[in-house]
C-alpha cells in the first residue's frame, strides 16, 4: 500500500509540475488529405477573456473563421483556391515556444499553392495578462529600439555572410538583396523562449533561396544581457527584470483585435497596416463567424475601408466584389463611424474598441 501511495504522490507531483509548465493549455485541430495538411492550436486557461482574445485573433487572422462555425473543418475558408497565383492555403503547422504568465509565443509555418506555391512563417507573441499582441517596439524605449535595431541588423548581416561562405562561390550571387531586406525589416517575425529573443529571417528569402543546395541558417539569437539596457518598463516586466504586472501594459501597434457593433450586430475585427497609408482588416459578425476582408487607407485619424465580399465564379474560383464602405475615425483604441451598403440605401453606426 505504501508503494502505491508513493507512486500516486509522484504522479500527482509530475502532473502539477506539467500544469505549471504551460500557462495556457491547448488542443490541436487537425485536417489532412492528399493535398492539404493542417494543424492549429485552440487555447484555454482560467482567464476566459484572455484566451478568447488570443483565439479570436489567431482564427480571424489565419483561418478567416471562428471555431464552431465551420461546416467541414476550421480550415475550409483559407483552403479555397480563389484562382489567384498562390491559390489557397495547403499547409499550416504550429510550434509553441514560451507559454507562461508573461508571454505566449506561437509560430506558424504556412504554405499555399495555385499556379505556383509560396512558403512563409508567421509569429504571434501575446501578452498573457491581457491578450494583446506584442511587437518588439512595445518593449523598448524609442532610442533603445534604434540602438537595438542597429545591433540586430549588424549581427544578422554578419551571420548571413558567414553562412554564404559555406556555399559554392557561383551560388552566392543568388542571395544578393537579403542584406538590404534585413536593413528594412520591421522585426515582426520573432519569438521568445526562456528570456532569449529569436528573430527569424525566413520571409526575406525567396522560394528558390529557401530550397538552395546548402541550407542557410535564418534565425538569429539574442540573449537578454545583450539588449536589457534598451528595454522600457514593458520589456523589463516581460523579461522578469521587474515585478510589474504584465497585464497593465498595452500595445499601440497594429495588428490588434477590436470588438464592437455595426448597427445592432456584434462584430470582431483585426485591423492592420498595409504599405504606407494603406490599411487592411478582416472582420466577422459574431452571428455568422466567417471572415470578411476589407482594404482601404488612413489619413491622419480618418479611416476608410471597403468591404470585399467573396463571390463564387462559374469557373469555381472566387471573385471579390465591393459590398460596403466604412468611414470612421481611428484614435488607436476606438473606431467610430458608419458602415454604408454599396447602393448607399442603408447605413449603420459603427463602434469598435480595444478590450
Amino acid at each position: 500500500m505504501k508503494k502505491i501511495a508513493l507512486v500516486f504522490i509522484f504522479l500527482a507531483f509530475v502532473s502539477i509540475c506539467h500544469g505549471q509548465k504551460n500557462y495556457f493549455q491547448y488542443r490541436t485541430e487537425r485536417f489532412k488529405d492528399e493535398q492539404n495538411k493542417f494543424s492549429f492550436p485552440i487555447f484555454s486557461n482560467s482567464n476566459n477573456l484572455v484566451t478568447a482574445k488570443v483565439n479570436q485573433m489567431l482564427q480571424i487572422s489565419e483561418l478567416e473563421i471562428l471555431k464552431g462555425f465551420e461546416t467541414k473543418n476550421i480550415f475550409e475558408q483559407v483552403s479555397i483556391d480563389d484562382g489567384r497565383i498562390y491559390g489557397g492555403k495547403v499547409g499550416i503547422d504550429f510550434k509553441i515556444y514560451d507559454n507562461n504568465s508573461k508571454v505566449l509565443s506561437v509560430k506558424l509555418d504556412e504554405s499555399s499553392c495555385g499556379a505556383t506555391c509560396a512558403y512563409w512563417v508567421r509569429y504571434y507573441n501575446f501578452n498573457s495578462g491581457n491578450g494583446d499582441l506584442i511587437q518588439l517596439k512595445d518593449l523598448f524605449t524609442k532610442k533603445g529600439y534604434e540602438k537595438f535595431f542597429a545591433f540586430v541588423t549588424k549581427r544578422r548581416i554578419a551571420q548571413l555572410k558567414n553562412e554564404l561562405r559555406k556555399m559554392p562561390l557561383a551560388e552566392r550571387g543568388d542571395f544578393e538583396g537579403i542584406s538590404g531586406s534585413f536593413e528594412a525589416d520591421d522585426l515582426m517575425d520573432f519569438y521568445i523562449e526562456k528570456n532569449v529573443l529569436y528573430i527569424d529571417g525566413e520571409n526575406s528569402f525567396s522560394k528558390n533561396q529557401k530550397f538552395a543546395s546548402v541550407e542557410i541558417k535564418r534565425i538569429s539569437r539574442f540573449k537578454l544581457p545583450e539588449f536589457k539596457s534598451y528595454l522600457n518598463n514593458y520589456g523589463k516586466s516581460l523579461f522578469g527584470l521587474t515585478k510589474d504586472s504584465i497585464k497593465k501594459y498595452r500595445s499601440n501597434i497594429l495588428p490588434q483585435l477590436f470588438h464592437g457593433k455595426i448597427g445592432n450586430q456584434k462584430v470582431m475585427m483585426v485591423l492592420n497596416n498595409g504599405y504606407e497609408d494603406e490599411m487592411k482588416a478582416e472582420y466577422v459578425y459574431s452571428k455568422y463567424g466567417k471572415g470578411i476582408f476589407l482594404e482601404g487607407k488612413i489619413k491622419a485619424d480618418e479611416l476608410s475601408l471597403t468591404e470585399k465580399l467573396a463571390k463564387p465564379k462559374e469557373s469555381g474560383f472566387i471573385d471579390y466584389v465591393d459590398n460596403g464602405f466604412i468611414e470612421a475615425r481611428f484614435d488607436g483604441q476606438n473606431i467610430t463611424g458608419t458602415w454604408t451598403r454599396k447602393d448607399k440605401l442603408k447605413f449603420f453606426d459603427l463602434q469598435l474598441i480595444r478590450k
